[in-house]
């Protein structure tokens, strides 16, 4: 399940669940030009972006060091897409020309960021008896700067349907019926200084923090089951730069039915992304 991010690849976990729907809804909200609005992501054809890759423990948050390698990042291509001028952009190794994976992204006359993607990939997470749910592609924003600091916008908000949970204790395996919704947001953070090694050059960089939320609860033998935990994402764009920085956090989710102890639902490693070169016109 594990695959190399970047934002929230098309073809990687991340952001929990996926599913996806049309463009985010806050894309027609009015939204007072800016003269100059910061270039969060510059999307000609041949920008590249060289990523130093570092994946992050599941238990303990620390990083492993002995998984640090590079990865580029490269504007391969442009299409429409559901009417938006799509950048497609390919991930490889340095070490080999394999391909890793590609996303899709799209600014606006604001320079806002989109991405196209499955938002909440469901197969990724590995929960137990979760529903086959058809999920279709679609525009999210991402990153939008004409928003304050600690402004939160919804990304989607999906039913799940109703499915059975089974929950091992040392009295046997018990089932749980699960049932709820997922969350996913976004929130403005605050400006951070960060450093290009390559370049050896420091960047004010923005932070904006994705949150899937998985809001499931269910019952077993009577009483309540939270499912608790969720998967966060945190980006730093830099202006007329892109990307610079790059956080998955390590996923845990767990049920504490009360009655049994706490049970593991799935645990998976994060990945830390720093960028350390780049060539963008």
């Amino acid at each position: 399940m594990r695959k190399s991010l970047w934002l929230l690849k098309s073809g990687g976990m991340l952001c929990l669940l996926a599913l996806a729907l049309v463009a985010c809804s806050d894309d027609d909200d009015p939204v007072t030009p800016d003269p100059d609005p910061k270039q969060f992501l510059p999307l000609a054809v041949d920008n590249w972006w060289l990523y130093e890759v570092t994946d992050i423990d599941s238990v303990s948050g620390e990083l492993k060091a002995d998984s640090k390698h590079e990865q580029r990042a490269t504007v391969v291509a442009q299409e429409t897409i559901e009417e938006r001028l799509a950048s497609i952009i390919e991930f490889r190794p340095t070490d080999d020309e394999s391909m890793l994976d590609t996303n899709i992204n799209s600014t606006d006359d604001l320079e806002r960021v989109y991405q196209y993607l499955n938002l909440f990939p469901v197969d990724d997470l590995e929960i137990p008896g979760f529903p086959d749910i058809p999920l279709p592609k679609g525009w999210y924003l991402i990153a939008d700067d004409s928003k304050e600091v600690g402004d939160e916008w919804e990304l989607d908000s999906r039913d799940i349907p109703s499915f059975t949970l089974p929950i091992p204790t040392d009295l046997g395996t018990l089932e749980a019926t699960i049932s709820g919704k997922l969350v996913a947001t976004v929130k403005k953070g605050e400006v951070q200084k960060i450093t290009i090694a390559n370049k050896a050059e420091e960047v004010e960089a923005q932070e904006f923090t994705i949150t899937i939320d998985p809001q499931l609860t269910g019952r077993i033998l009577n009483n309540d089951l939270p499912l608790q935990g969720n998967v966060v994402v945190r980006l730093w764009f830099a202006d007329k730069v892109g990307l610079v920085q790059y956080r998955q956090e390590p996923v845990h989710l767990f049920a504490d039915p009360g009655i049994v102890d706490r049970v593991d639902i799935t645990r998976l490693s994060g990945e830390l992304q720093v960028l350390v070169d780049y060539s963008v016109q």
